[in-house]
């Protein structure tokens, strides 16, 4: 998350709407993402993986959400849910996972059940879904790290 957020500390030089995500005192009703990671009693196994969503919103390519459901595949290209699967939608497996975490908040983040391979997954499917809408965003070095860690 930090290196995630350095990168956009870099590109935006101080200006724009990503110092929102930080300052403004309530996010969803939810507090600060940091705060809630402090309160977290739940477990913060997935906080990296909605932190990653919420930010999007901040950095203005959160996805439209209006027409997802359990028949719909996200389309991380355009960042809409479409019909049918597109090049840059998720495996199968996977979508509906994708589409839960769209809809999660901070205070929710136990509800979302995912083992080591499906949290891993989804978090490189962020990471890429941010390297199609940030220039230059390139994967963050701790991701390899982590993984092969966890692993």
């Amino acid at each position: 998350m930090v290196q995630v957020d350095f990168k956009q500390v870099q590109r935006l030089k101080h200006g724009g709407t990503h110092w929102g995500f930080f300052a403004e005192r309530s996010f969803d009703n939810d507090g600060l993402p940091t705060q809630m990671l402090d309160l977290n009693d739940c477990g913060t196994a997935n906080f990296h993986l909605v932190f990653l969503v919420h930010y999007s919103r901040y950095l203005g390519f959160y996805p439209n959400t209006e027409n997802a459901s359990d028949t719909t595949w996200f389309d991380s290209g355009n960042g809409t849910f479409v019909l049918l699967p597109a090049t840059t939608s998720p495996h199968a497996e996977y979508n509906h996972l994708l589409t839960q975490l769209f809809g999660m908040s901070f205070d929710h983040i136990d509800h979302l059940k995912l083992n080591h391979h499906q949290r891993n997954y989804l978090a490189e499917y962020l990471l890429n879904y941010y390297a199609l809408h940030v220039d230059n965003f390139g994967k963050p070095k701790s991701f390899n790290v982590l993984q092969s860690v966890f692993s």
